[in-house]
């Protein structure tokens, strides 16, 4: 992708294409006649994020469109947007990662792409339809366990998955490589490695990775997974080749796997062990097996990048504010999370094209910056004209610059290396009934 701003054009082209419009409609019958909430206005009030008042989410959306009297009420708009299915904005998102990796240009690591996958529990209203759904926690609270699967490099997010309470994490896993693959054409187009942490290990995923030629680097537990990585645990060794014979899995595993790789014998896997304080070592199991292409340190550096999918999930929480629901419908808590998924990762291209275009001015004035863009004010840069990029007649060129320019002045001092001591905070949480108005 060259510009996001081309890509926002597409969006606007699409939310006003009857073809789209049809496709994600929930029946024939939706969105056929003119009215006040049109497919368009749906679309971009779920897009823009219903995280104020209704009502003052309806009257900002109104005169962003040129009418300064609120015409319509929060009842029509809920019932408007029950005729959207929300496969649209994962649609989108697909359109988004392809224009991305079309042009070719993203950053790497070693010539590999870097993707890294994790889970999050995300907290939703507790209305008796979204219960039934999606399930409740042992504290009686309405919970769902989503999971993205996150490019660390490029902040960018490939695929998500909103699934019911305590999902199982490493079926989520596969079904985001699946749609990865389904994604670029029925295999991965390019070198890929894909780190996952503690919770994921197991002989399935393993096997699955290994079937599809998708390299990984995945944390184990030394004392609760296969036998020869609990040898090498005890041992001194910091680097090792293990060959996992399938066979020599006790039978019950071993049972399991034989439908779904019948062919399969053994997995050639490399253990690596980062040392730890207190005896509190790390081992990687990866089937980057050839230490001269990555020595043992390299996977210092390169599990260190697993952080950023971390980091995402703040953002998601935080800034996005995810959890802020406005919604006590199944279909409306999909609808809001993938446009937040979505939205997110248009903020995030546009602060790094802004980042780029800040970067190039510094260079050409032989100038050096310790600076970086401050995303979190970016994002709202963004959303103050989203309205405007996606509904209004002003070219997006001309907003779009707008937007740049507002975000490159606003930066913060960059300190590399500073580390802090990790905090429990309790975390702010949201309720339909105590909702901001700004």
């Amino acid at each position: 992708m060259k510009k996001p701003s081309s890509y926002l054009k597409k969006i606007r082209k699409c939310i006003h294409s009857q073809k789209f419009i049809r496709c994600y409609s929930r029946d024939t019958h939706s969105f056929v006649r003119q009215r006040i909430w049109g497919f368009p206005e749906v679309f971009v009030s779920i897009f823009h994020g219903l995280t104020q008042s209704l009502s003052v989410q309806i009257d900002t959306l109104f005169r962003a469109m040129g009418v300064q009297k609120i015409v319509s009420s929060k009842q029509a708009f809920s019932h408007a947007r029950q005729k959207l299915k929300y496969e649209g904005f994962i649609a989108l998102n697909d359109e988004l990662v392809h224009s991305f990796y079309t042009v070719g240009d993203e950053k790497r690591y070693k010539g590999y792409r870097i993707l890294s996958i994790d889970g999050s529990d995300i907290r939703l209203p507790n209305s008796p339809e979204i219960c039934r759904e999606f399930g409740t926690h042992s504290s009686g609270m309405a919970m769902s366990s989503a999971s993205i699967l996150y490019d660390v490099m490029n902040h960018l997010t490939l695929d998500s998955q909103l699934g019911k309470c305590y999902a199982n994490e490493r079926t989520q896993a596969i079904m985001h490589l699946e749609n990865l693959i389904r994604l670029e054409g029925g295999r991965l187009k390019r070198k890929t490695i894909v780190l996952f942490d503690r919770g994921y290990p197991s002989m399935h995923l393993l096997c699955f990775l290994q079937k599809h030629q998708i390299d990984f680097v995945i944390r184990c537990a030394a004392q609760a997974f296969i036998k020869p990585v609990i040898a090498f645990s005890h041992s001194d060794a910091t680097d090792d080749i293990l060959e996992i014979k399938l066979e020599e899995l006790n039978k019950q595993n071993f049972l399991k796997l034989k439908p779904y790789f019948p062919d399969f014998k053994a997995l050639d896997l490399r253990v690596i062990r980062l040392s730890r304080p207190k005896d509190k070592d790390l081992f990687l199991l990866t089937s980057l097996t050839h230490p001269e292409a990555f020595s043992t340190s390299d996977f210092e550096e390169l599990y260190h990048k697993r952080w950023g999918v971390e980091t995402q999930y703040n953002y998601l929480k935080t800034t996005m504010e995810l959890e802020n629901f406005a919604t006590k419908t199944a279909l409306g808590i999909r609808q809001e999370f993938y446009a937040t998924i979505l939205c997110a990762n248009i903020y995030e291209l546009i602060a790094e094209d802004a980042e780029e275009e800040y970067q190039a001015e510094q260079a050409s004035k032989g100038k050096k910056d310790n600076t970086k863009i401050n995303h979190r004010v970016a994002a709202g840069f963004v959303k103050n004209e989203l309205i405007d990029l996606l509904y209004s007649d002003i070219p997006i060129e001309t907003i779009y610059a707008r937007v740049l320019q507002k975000i490159k002045q606003n930066r913060v001092v960059s300190k590399p290396g500073r580390s802090f001591e990790r905090k429990v905070r309790h975390r702010r949480k949201f309720h339909q009934n105590n909702r901001t108005v700004s």
